[in-house]
C-alpha cells in the first residue's frame, strides 16, 4: 500500500509541474506580445503622427524617418476602407492601418495618404525568436513627401504618383 501512495504523489507531483509549466509558459508568451503589441503601437502612432503634422505644410517639404516595428507587424499600409485589405503594393486612402498578428489596428490620417505597402513574412530567424522567446524588429526607412494630392510614404529610391508643380516628384 505505501508503494501505492507514493507513485501516486509522483504522478500528482508530475502533473502539476506541467501544469505549472505550461501556464508560466503562456503567461510569458502574454507578456511578450503584449509588449509587442504595444511597441507597434507607438511605432504606428509616431508614423500617423509625423504625417498628420505633414498634412498642413505646403507642397515639397519631405523628411526621412526611420521606423522599427515589431516582426510580428505584417503589413502596414494606407486604406480608404478599414474593413477591406489592399492587394496592390502601391496604397491610397484616409486610415494608416497596421497588420498585428492577424489583428488590425488603424490610425486616422486628416489628408490623403499615398503609401508603398510594407509587408514582412515569416522567415528562419523570425521563427528561431520565437522559440528562444526573443522578439526581433523590423526597421524601415521612409521618405515622408507633402504633395499637392496630401502626404505620400514611400522608400527612400520611389517616387509618387502624384504630380507635384508639373513633375513627379
Amino acid at each position: 500500500m505505501k508503494g501505492i501512495n507514493v507513485w501516486i504523489w509522483l504522478i500528482a507531483a508530475f502533473i502539476i509541474g506541467i501544469l505549472m509549466f505550461t501556464i508560466s509558459l503562456q503567461f510569458i508568451t502574454y507578456i511578450t506580445t503584449s509588449q509587442q503589441k504595444e511597441l507597434a503601437r507607438e511605432s504606428l502612432d509616431e508614423l500617423s503622427t509625423n504625417i498628420n503634422g505633414l498634412c498642413s505644410n505646403r507642397a515639397g517639404d519631405e523628411f526621412l524617418k526611420t521606423i522599427t516595428f515589431p516582426e510580428k507587424v505584417t503589413a502596414i499600409y494606407a486604406t480608404k476602407d478599414v474593413r477591406l485589405s489592399p492587394v496592390a503594393q502601391r496604397t491610397y486612402g484616409n486610415s494608416l492601418c497596421m497588420i498585428f498578428s492577424n489583428e488590425l489596428i488603424c490610425n486616422d490620417i486628416s489628408c490623403n495618404l499615398e503609401m508603398e505597402k510594407i509587408s514582412s513574412g515569416e522567415n528562419l530567424q523570425s521563427l528561431l525568436n520565437q522559440f528562444s522567446g526573443k522578439f526581433g524588429t523590423n526597421s524601415y526607412i521612409l521618405r515622408i513627401l507633402k504633395t499637392d494630392c496630401g502626404v505620400a510614404v514611400l522608400p527612400e529610391s520611389s517616387k509618387t504618383t502624384c504630380l507635384l508643380n508639373n513633375t513627379l516628384a
